[in-house]
């Protein structure tokens, strides 16, 4: 798939594509983009959770911090 995960060893590596499944959430407080999208975001936190490897890694497309605009990366996005 699009995202996926792949055990060797000891260690776990998570792909994950953040560019085709974002979608806006409907909070009218603070609005947000949810950049892995619903289904990506709930299989990556449950095979997180499910995980038994020492060592972890995430790849991700999109850098967690780019630089000085908070809405182009991970910063914005609390949730995730």
């Amino acid at each position: 798939g699009l995202y996926y995960t792949v055990v060797r060893g000891n260690a776990q590596v998570w792909f994950l594509h953040n560019r085709l499944f974002s979608s806006k959430k409907n909070d009218i407080v603070a609005p947000q983009i949810r950049l892995l999208g619903e289904k990506q975001h709930d299989w990556l936190a449950k095979t997180l959770a499910e995980s038994k490897a020492a060592v972890k890694f995430i790849v991700s497309p999109l850098p967690f911090v780019i630089g000085k605009n908070s809405k182009e990366d991970y910063r914005r996005q609390p949730a995730e």
